[in-house]
């Protein structure tokens, strides 16, 4: 049940892959110019400056997931400054919590009612294998769904490059663990493609429908793409409330019941 959000909210990466085919996976249609890198990294930054302060709203999943069907339900509330949120997947048919989350800090509490154990880890260092889901780096996933564009730590950049025929720029930066592009339109984030320098697995992430608030944006439909793991979700946001007050509860008043199992990661 939580490897659905997991490899959800998700997720890594062609064997032997060199950074020069990254960007000609993601998209190549028209003559490829060299563009600015910085110019780029300059506009992602300023549009990480600008993400939500907050928001709470529903979402749903729906797609493949390790080859099977899959489909669920969920709400979640976050609030940047105090480094805190609440998310709950919700079973599609029955309508019952499948996972709650409770974010507080760079703690990150997952409880699961059905098996009745209550798993407390960490933003920095929780490995979605653990709880089934696909191999990814959380802290990206964690990034890319509270409404920021996630870059890989320790990056150098690689190159700048911009298609003539599409007006899409790439930039392409590394790491000693991943490749990853970031293409924008118009100076908008569009796309995402993660290239795991070992395996050569690659995941993507599509990102649409954006919401605008005093000039955050907050993106109503992510595609996550992972076809070396059977992974092809689509996440829609629906009654978004950008940048106001947020209620999130703490673990205390989540009230976790007598007897339930309390594991640290």
């Amino acid at each position: 049940m939580m490897r659905g959000w997991l490899s959800v909210a998700a997720m890594a990466f062609l064997l032997a892959c060199q950074s020069a085919e990254v960007v000609e996976r993601i998209e190549h249609q028209g003559e490829r110019l060299r563009a600015d890198p910085g110019a780029m990294k300059a506009q992602i930054e300023a549009f990480n400056g600008r993400a939500v302060s907050s928001f709470e709203g529903k979402f749903s999943i729906d797609g493949i997931l390790q080859h099977k069907r899959y489909r669920t339900l969920g709400n979640v509330s976050y609030l940047r400054e105090r480094g805190r949120m609440n998310l709950s997947i919700i079973d599609f048919i029955f309508r019952s919590t499948l996972t709650s989350v409770v974010q507080d800090g760079r703690e990150l509490s997952l409880y699961f009612p059905v098996d009745k154990k209550l798993y407390i880890d960490s933003v920095d260092t929780l490995r979605l294998r653990n709880y089934g889901g696909i191999d990814f780096q959380f802290p990206l996933l964690h990034e890319l769904f509270t409404g920021r564009i996630p870059m890989i730590p320790g990056y150098r950049i690689t190159r700048g490059e911009r298609d003539e025929k599409t007006g899409a720029s790439f930039l392409v930066i590394e790491n000693r663990a991943l490749y990853e592009t970031i293409s924008l339109k118009e100076g908008m984030p569009d796309r995402l493609l993660f290239v795991d320098r070992t395996t050569g697995k690659r995941v993507e992430f599509y990102l649409g429908n954006p919401a605008n608030d005093g000039g955050s944006v907050f993106f109503r439909s992510l595609r996550v793409l992972a076809a070396d793991e059977g992974v092809n979700l689509s996440i829609t946001f629906s009654g978004l409330k950008l940048n106001g007050p947020v209620r999130v509860k703490s673990l205390q008043e989540m009230k976790i019941p007598a007897g339930v199992s309390v594991i640290r990661m």
